[in-house]
C-alpha cells in the first residue's frame, strides 16, 4: 500500500515539473518571437525607411488650377513633364521628349505651353508642343558666369533670374575622387571668408529672348547674397 501512495506522489511530481518545463518553455518562445516581430518593425522604419512618405517635388500653376511634376517612364531613365489638375485629377503628358538628365527645375509658363529651364549655366525656354528652343542667356559654357533662380511673371510674359559671376574669385586645387595612385587635380572658385566673393545681378528677359534689363541695385563693396 505504501509502495503504490510513493509510486503516486512521485508521479504527481513529476507531472508538475513536466508542466512547468513546458509552460517556461512555451513562454519563453512567446517571448523570443515578440522580440523578433519588434525587432523586424525596427529596422523596416529606421533602417530600410519603409514608412517614410515618399518625396512629391511638384510645381503649382500660377492660378492653383494643377500643378506640374517629372515622372519615370516605365523600363526606362527617361523622365515625362507631366500636368495634373486639381479638381479632376486628370493626368496630362506635357513633355514626352524630357531628357534624363533633367535636374528637376524646369517651370511650367503661366499658360502651360512653354517650360522655362537652365542648362550649362545658361536659361532656355521651350515650346512644349513644338519642341522650338528660344535662349535668354548666351554665356560661354566654360565661363565663370551662370544664371538660375529664374522665375515667371504672372502674365507669362517676363522672366527675372539672377546672374553671379565667379571671374574675381580665387582659385582653388582640389583632388578628383578617384585611383590614389594617380591623382588628379581640378581647380574650382572658393571663397574664403572676408575674401572677394561672387558678383551677383538681378536681370529681366521677355519670354522671346530679347535684349535683358539689369535692375539696379545698390552693393556693398563687400558684395552680397540673393536667395541663398
Amino acid at each position: 500500500m505504501r509502495t503504490n501512495m510513493f509510486f503516486v506522489c512521485f508521479t504527481c511530481v513529476l507531472l508538475v515539473v513536466s508542466i512547468a518545463a513546458v509552460s517556461d518553455i512555451y513562454g519563453q518562445t512567446a517571448r523570443e518571437k515578440i522580440l523578433e516581430e519588434a525587432e523586424s518593425r525596427l529596422r523596416a522604419i529606421y533602417e530600410r525607411g519603409e514608412f517614410r512618405a515618399k518625396r512629391f517635388r511638384a510645381d503649382w500653376l500660377p492660378d492653383s488650377s494643377g500643378y506640374t511634376v517629372l515622372e519615370a517612364v516605365p523600363g526606362s531613365e527617361e523622365r515625362v513633364l507631366v500636368r495634373y489638375d486639381a479638381a479632376s485629377g486628370k493626368r496630362t503628358v506635357l513633355d514626352s521628349s524630357q531628357r534624363a538628365e533633367a535636374d528637376g527645375s524646369e517651370k511650367i509658363s503661366p499658360d502651360g505651353r512653354s517650360v522655362l529651364y537652365s542648362d550649362k549655366g545658361n536659361l532656355y525656354i521651350r515650346d512644349l508642343h513644338s519642341n522650338r528652343k528660344i535662349p535668354l542667356t548666351k554665356n560661354a559654357a566654360d565661363s565663370s558666369i551662370s544664371n538660375s533662380q529664374a522665375v515667371w511673371s504672372p502674365d507669362g510674359k517676363w522672366i527675372a533670374f539672377v546672374q553671379s559671376d565667379a571671374s574675381d574669385v580665387r582659385l582653388r586645387s582640389v583632388l578628383v575622387p578617384g585611383d590614389p595612385t594617380y591623382a588628379e587635380v581640378k581647380e574650382v572658385r572658393f571663397a574664403r571668408i572676408g575674401e572677394t566673393i561672387e558678383t551677383l545681378r538681378v536681370g529681366v528677359v521677355d519670354s522671346r529672348g530679347s535684349e535683358t534689363r539689369w535692375l539696379s541695385i545698390p552693393v556693398p563693396a563687400e558684395g552680397f547674397y540673393l536667395g541663398q
